[in-house]
């Protein structure tokens, strides 16, 4: 064996080497990268779960129960489902797992839908293009349910009694008076955005009446969305500089 011989096998040794190593950090660059994101994923969850447990939203929720449940789509039914419409959206771009949605509010999802299916069907005869986010979140949660043998799949005749539940127990806390007597809880949840009422100007009028201001910023959507930003910048910075190395 002369030296070309021996040149080109260490050239070939050489290069599976590099191939090798190059391997090995792609691995676990990638595992880095989904570490963060499920990171992210998991803060985000922790947020959504306190908002949805707010005392705004919860007051939001009594408002919203007790118009479905008179017949009206009101304000505060915008808003909730507004809500739950980017919680679907986070969750059909994989920034929060399904699973875990499930678990915190499958039962707010389905239920609220199927009270406000008359108007979410009108919204959509107007343009398709509306509730799309809502209506993939409640299928990926009925869809979890029957994952789990569970048997909540049809509310359609369960969503009734859900809102009188929802009616008595997000009703907002009277505070006490100067002479320990309580006053009368707000008829609205305190200012908030909802965002989507530029989408329905045939319900502006009604809209214009409430103390949450269209023009206010939603905060689950700035949450969300620095959240979902936060994990996407650190899996493309990671993915970057593995990269380039």
């Amino acid at each position: 064996m002369d030296w070309t011989e021996i040149a080109a096998l260490g050239s070939v040794g050489a290069a599976g080497a590099a191939l090798t190593a190059a391997l090995i950090a792609w691995r676990v660059g990638r595992d880095q990268v989904r570490s963060t994101v499920v990171a992210n994923g998991v803060n985000l969850a922790i947020q959504l779960r306190a908002h949805v447990n707010s005392a705004e939203f919860r007051a939001a929720r009594h408002n919203a129960a007790g118009a479905l449940l008179a017949g009206r789509y009101s304000s505060d039914v915008v808003y909730v489902l507004d809500e739950l419409e980017t919680i679907g959206l986070l969750v059909r771009r994989r920034v929060v797992d399904a699973e875990i949605v499930w678990t915190m509010i499958s039962a707010l999802v389905v239920n609220y839908v199927a009270a406000a299916r008359p108007y979410i069907d009108a919204d959509r005869r107007r343009n398709p293009t509306l509730w799309a986010n809502l209506l993939d979140l409640e299928e990926r949660m009925l869809a979890v349910e029957r994952k789990q043998g569970g048997t909540d799949l049809d509310a359609s005749t369960t969503y009734p009694s859900y809102l009188e539940m929802e009616v008595r127990e997000m009703a907002p806390l009277q505070a006490a008076g100067a002479n320990g007597a309580p006053n009368g809880a707000p008829s609205e949840a305190p200012s908030e955005a909802v965002s989507s009422l530029a989408r329905f100007p045939a319900r502006a009028a009604a809209a214009s009446s409430s103390p949450r201001s269209a023009g206010a910023p939603n905060r689950l959507r700035a949450a969300a969305w620095r959240a979902a930003s936060s994990s996407w910048a650190a899996s493309a910075a990671s993915a970057a500089s593995w990269a380039w190395r």
